[in-house]
């Protein structure tokens, strides 16, 4: 291979690089399910996610979220002890919507019929296996050889947040996993592609749309830069010479999003939408500014290897070859405008709107493979180098940012991963099972999330204030029971409650988990 001093045994074995990775990754990736806690969840929100996809599993296809419950029950629900409030699930016209689109719980409801609880990572970990196949795809129709698409391939599976959300319930990595598919056309625009299959990659990229709404940004910055290319006569900015079919693909399913949207929720953008636009103007422009601070240094932390991928506008290009086929400069502008239009239409960034629980920053995953891309290319342009100390600068680039960023995926990630599905509420929903009461009364929101799935036999109640726990102990005293279990995050168990019947509900405290305190409250 040019750039090296190989021999012919060494050349066979750098052909199997890209192989080797590969198998490291399948591995890893398995590796990362075995972490995996039944009847538990990496965040919150895959809770509410799971309580819809055992609904549709169980054949009710209702687009609110029904929990059975006894009539008393849902009177006292109606009196503010519904275990969800916003932002997270909304009460509309009398029914109750969780904020997330419903395309993966529904689509997850045939594997967790099928194997349970298992079923629920199945997707996650296909689609980013997918996004891994057609990620090599990309690199042979460039021409790359196996250095430069190991190296690109690794950063990929083994050096980035993206394998982490393989384990997860979470839509992320099936979101990323069909962007990437719908934009093969566009990164590989001298492949012939016919109208047929341009249709069908912009369905794949509009699909990516129900299952993440933040990606509308993406679609307006294609947009843009292909108004940007005609207006210029610069196809560097949009490849794809026919862009009218790709697009009728992709506006085909982002209509009956919207479409769908409007009907359930009054918002075509959906529930998720209530939270994003409270605010406009000047406060929406500030909010995206801080919002871009923020997703830029975590996207820095986490992926260290994307500071390589940002210095490749900046290196000379004139002693190197160019690659077959690959449109840089639509990678970078793509990612800029991911970047930039995602900030724009996050939530409030005083509420958290930054992405929560997570590893890495979730909003921008979708730019993590464009970014292995230009990283790879990198790599390609230092091995072409005649200069020895460029070669090798740039080599050590490489290597000290790859192993920063396997160290943090690879090694912390799996750790954090394996110890939060261990310990964090596994052991309270262990505990909640075991316990002869029936009814469970939660501090926050939060906890129901995490518990109820796990917990179809409990009844839950959100008690905000002593006021909401009186009115669920009186209740309770008059359908026959005289306890319930209260869940709260660690501190002090609440004072003694007077209800309105004279009854004094005391608590007694019988667990401490990592996560949650446990009393018991009965008068």
């Amino acid at each position: 291979m040019e750039g090296y001093a190989t021999t012919a045994p060494m050349r066979s074995a750098l052909r199997l690089l890209p192989q080797a990775v590969l198998l490291g990754a399948i591995a890893f990736s398995l590796h990362l399910q075995r972490a995996v806690g039944d009847e538990v969840f990496w965040s919150g929100d895959a809770g509410l996610k799971a309580l819809m996809t055992q609904q549709f599993a169980g054949g009710e296809l209702h687009a609110d979220l029904r929990l059975p419950a006894e009539t008393w029950v849902q009177t006292l629900w109606g009196e503010g002890l519904y275990p969800f409030e916003p932002p997270f699930v909304y009460a509309i016209a009398g029914r109750h919507y969780i904020q997330y689109p419903l395309a993966f719980p529904l689509v997850s409801a045939v594997p967790y019929r099928v194997f349970g609880w298992r079923g629920l990572y199945l997707l996650p970990l296909l689609s980013t296996w997918l996004l891994w196949g057609a990620f090599l795809v990309v690199c042979r129709r460039w021409g790359w050889d196996a250095p430069e698409t190991a190296a690109a391939l690794a950063a990929l599976a083994l050096a980035s947040p993206l394998t982490f959300y393989s384990a997860t319930y979470w839509e992320h990595a099936p979101a990323v996993a069909l962007v990437f598919l719908g934009l093969l056309p566009l990164l590989t625009p001298d492949r012939p592609t016919g109208r047929a299959g341009l249709v069908a990659h912009g369905v794949a990229f509009g699909l990516a749309l129900w299952l993440r709404e933040e990606l509308f940004a993406l679609l307006a910055g294609l947009v843009a830069l292909a108004l940007l290319a005609r207006a210029t006569g610069r196809a560097a900015w949009f490849p794809l010479r026919q862009a009218g079919p790709w697009f009728a693909g992709a506006l085909f399913p982002v209509a009956g999003f919207l479409a769908a949207n409007e009907i359930l929720y009054g918002q075509p953008l959906g529930a998720h939408a209530f939270a994003v636009f409270r605010f406009q103007g000047r406060a929406r422009l500030e909010n995206a500014l801080s919002m871009f601070g923020i997703l830029m240094r975590r996207l820095v932390w986490s992926f260290p290897i994307a500071l390589l991928a940002l210095s490749l506008p900046f290196l000379p290009r004139t002693e190197v070859p160019p690659t077959r086929d690959a449109p840089l400069r639509f990678l970078v502008a793509f990612s800029a405008l991911a970047v930039a239009g995602i900030s724009f239409l996050l939530p409030d960034v005083q509420l958290d709107g930054s992405g929560g629980k997570q590893w890495g920053p979730r909003f921008l995953l979708v730019v993590i493979p464009p970014l292995c891309l230009l990283a790879g290319q990198v790599v390609r342009e230092a091995r072409l180098r005649s200069a020895p100390a460029i070669r090798v600068a740039s080599g050590a680039a490489f290597l000290l940012l790859f192993a920063a960023s396997l160290h943090v995926n690879l090694v912390q990630g799996s750790r954090v991963l394996s110890q939060d599905y261990a310990s964090r509420v596994l052991p309270s929903v262990a505990f909640l099972r075991r316990d002869s009461a029936s009814s469970v009364a939660v501090a926050h929101q939060f906890i129901a999330q995490e518990t109820m799935p796990a917990l179809p036999t409990k009844r839950f109640f959100l008690t905000r204030n002593p006021g909401q726990i009186a009115l669920l102990a009186d209740a309770l005293d008059a359908h026959g029971e005289r306890e319930f279990v209260y869940v709260s995050y660690p501190g002090p168990v609440p004072e003694p409650v007077t209800t309105r019947s004279g009854h004094v509900v005391h608590f007694a405290p019988i667990g401490a988990f990592d996560a949650y305190s446990i009393a018991r409250a009965s008068w």
